[in-house]
């Protein structure tokens, strides 16, 4: 069996293939291909992605649940699932009709902020996530952040509206611009009295403030999407500037 995820190819031995079947993170996998499959025409994708975003209430419900992290009762199935998931939002928002399915979904916003900050500050989760690095496959958490980033820039995007070389926000788009900017870093549920959000994250990375830890490490998180985002939920910056 051959499996895409990211740039990567996963070729499982045909004597491994009742357990992979098994892992929930596999069926994720295979959603993203089919979220990804141009070959259908644009607009029966757009149907299909709009389809899988509808459906998928059971697995955004325990996948954005980042203190009790279990999926079918299983901390391995989540931990399995988890890098696939973040991929299947990027890939879902590539449609402009799935955005708002996805942003109305409890904690898919909060998850795709606040696992760009995992590597500093939610250390339970990358120690917790040890026992099933099989399962997770290299660069796991640097491949989560990098497709939360580009997911939340996919999102904006969608929203923004052009003007004499600027872009801007207006109604609902405006309302989830200042949304985004103001999630709390880390998931209040596990912190509550987290009080850093979102854009001052990262304008303090972007400014080298050296005494902010928040997302200093670089394995984390890609400076591109920073800028991007920064452009994106400040309004600041012509299109010319984007990064990606």
């Amino acid at each position: 069996m051959r499996l895409v995820i990211g740039n990567k190819v996963i070729n499982y031995p045909e004597e491994k293939m009742e357990s992979v079947v098994d892992e929930p993170g596999v069926w994720v996998v295979l959603l993203i291909n089919v979220a990804g499959s141009l070959g259908l025409g644009n607009k029966r994708l757009d149907e299909v992605r709009m389809q899988i975003a509808c459906d998928m209430a059971p697995l955004v419900n325990c996948m954005c649940d980042d203190v009790k992290r279990e999926l079918f009762q299983s901390k391995q199935y989540w931990f399995g699932a988890i890098r696939p998931f973040v991929q299947l939002v990027y890939s879902l928002a590539e449609s402009d009709n799935t955005v708002p399915v996805l942003m109305g979904y409890d904690g898919v916003r909060e998850l795709m902020v606040q696992s760009l900050f995992w590597g500093v500050h939610r250390q339970d989760i990358i120690a917790e996530a040890e026992p099933f690095k099989e399962v997770m496959q290299p660069d796991a958490f640097a491949f989560i952040a990098d497709y939360a980033g580009a997911a939340l820039v996919r999102v904006l995007k969608s929203y923004e509206k052009e003007g004499e070389n600027k872009f801007y926000f207006e109604g609902k788009g405006k309302e989830l611009n200042i949304s985004i900017g103001t999630t709390p870093i880390t998931n209040r549920a596990y912190d509550p009295s987290c009080g850093s959000i979102f854009i001052s994250g990262l304008v303090s990375l972007l400014k080298g403030d050296n005494t902010n830890d928040i997302l200093t490490s670089p394995k984390f998180f890609n400076k591109k999407d920073t800028r991007t985002l920064v452009t994106l939920l400040t309004g600041k910056a012509s299109r010319s500037s984007w990064c990606i």
